[in-house]
């Protein structure tokens, strides 16, 4: 692990010269292509007008970039922050990883924002969050949920006082967060990232920067919430909850209703985390039949994924598969 400290950049207070009140940022590059277009059709689908800006997770986004006009979206373009993630990733592996990259999000062009990570399909409009903004410092989709935590921290951490339990309890899964730009401050970030670098072995660092955002939000003297939490609170009358696919059909109604503290409640994202990349097998059997000539193109996703024919709607909304 490199604990050296990121180089000290420069950079003018939080704020944009083309501002925009809200917007949504999304982190792809080519090599999940296939996973980032089906994102984008359910997302427009459902979200026509709203702004949306694709922070590049690497330099390879030369075929994303053709999708620009389809689906109306711009690219981050400040390198140096970009570079400044890339160093904070330094901090907990040993090779750069683009997920860090989520860090633009407090530095871009939206006064109020939602990140979203792609490996899920959106099924709502979006504007409620934008609300939630002006009540909570950040506001993810799942938190607080005991059998999250270790996807976050591993038990260690609550031996070294560092953080609360309460702070510790909250262990947010990071790819839906609504907040507002200037939330994790620039001028700060390296300072803040190098303080969490004595609890890096007690990170599940496997889930790369889920648990340094963790710790920048809890420890920010902002107030932090989910939807989870506030569902059924009059601050959030939608209700949405989010599915996580892996859970398959047994816990998704007609209509995409979801049971969510003894009521039947509206999903507005499903997530396949972790259950939508090839096995193994799957990846020796391409290996084969690319050999034997009998297929070109590696499959963008596991034939085994959970919900794999509501993901092909959206891969295919406007082609045939």
């Amino acid at each position: 692990m490199n604990t050296t400290p990121p180089s000290q950049i420069t950079y003018p207070e939080d704020r944009h010269p083309e501002s925009l009140p809200t917007g949504v940022y999304f982190l792809a590059n080519d090599r999940i292509l296939d996973i980032t277009v089906a994102f984008l059709n359910s997302f427009r689908k459902h979200n026509p007008d709203i702004p949306l800006c694709l922070i590049p997770f690497r330099s390879d986004t030369a075929e994303l970039e053709k999708l620009q006009k389809t689906y109306s979206f711009t690219i981050y373009n400040n390198p140096e922050v970009l570079a400044l993630a890339d160093e904070i990733s330094l901090l907990f592996h040993p090779s750069v990883t683009g997920h860090y990259r989520k860090l633009a999000c407090w530095h871009g062009p939206f006064d109020k924002f939602i990140y979203i990570d792609v490996d899920m399909a959106v099924l709502k409009p979006l504007d409620f969050a934008f609300r939630l903004a002006d009540q909570f410092g950040f506001v993810t989709s799942l938190s607080d949920i005991p059998e999250a935590e270790k996807w976050v921290w591993r038990p260690e951490i609550y031996h070294t006082g560092t953080l609360t339990p309460d702070q510790i309890r909250f262990s947010a899964n990071t790819g839906f967060i609504i907040s507002e730009r200037g939330r994790i401050p620039l001028h700060n970030l390296p300072e803040r990232a190098k303080e969490a670098v004595p609890l890096a072995m007690h990170m599940e660092l496997s889930c790369k920067e889920q648990p340094l955002l963790n710790y920048l939000m809890v420890t920010s003297d902002l107030t932090c919430s989910s939807l989870w939490n506030l569902a059924g609170n009059s601050l959030f009358p939608e209700n949405y909850v989010e599915y996580w696919a892996g859970n398959g059909k047994k816990g998704l109604q007609k209509g995409y209703t979801t049971e969510c503290k003894g009521e039947m409640r509206e999903v507005f994202l499903i997530h396949w985390a972790g259950v939508w990349q090839l096995r193994k097998s799957e990846i020796k059997a391409f290996a084969l039949f690319s050999t034997l000539r009998l297929k070109k193109h590696i499959w963008a996703v596991s034939i085994f994924m959970p919900l794999r024919k509501l993901w092909r709607k959206y891969r295919y909304l406007h082609q045939n598969p």
